[in-house]
């Protein structure tokens, strides 16, 4: 998981992000850094619903609603959840 600055936006950072690691994600990064600060155990869950680069948005606009429902569908189904 690579945790760049700012959204990566263009087709160049996407191809060097790449190389970096499969996926980015930047929010995250923010919830475990306090709960580390903090001295609290924390863990996440994460769909991929977009790919890096220029249609990054409107692909997470399209596809975010429903790989949410699918995470909490398996998080649920393995009981992690309840039912």
């Amino acid at each position: 998981m690579a945790v760049p600055p700012a959204i990566t936006s263009t087709r160049e950072g996407a191809a060097l992000l790449g190389r970096v690691a499969p996926a980015e994600h930047l929010e995250l990064t923010g919830v475990f850094a306090a709960c580390h600060a903090a001295g609290t155990s924390c863990g996440g869950a994460l769909v991929v619903v977009n790919d890096v680069g220029p249609e990054a948005q409107a692909q997470w606009q399209a596809n975010h609603a429903e790989g949410s429902r699918r995470l909490v569908e398996a998080l649920r189904a393995s009981g992690f959840l309840g039912a």
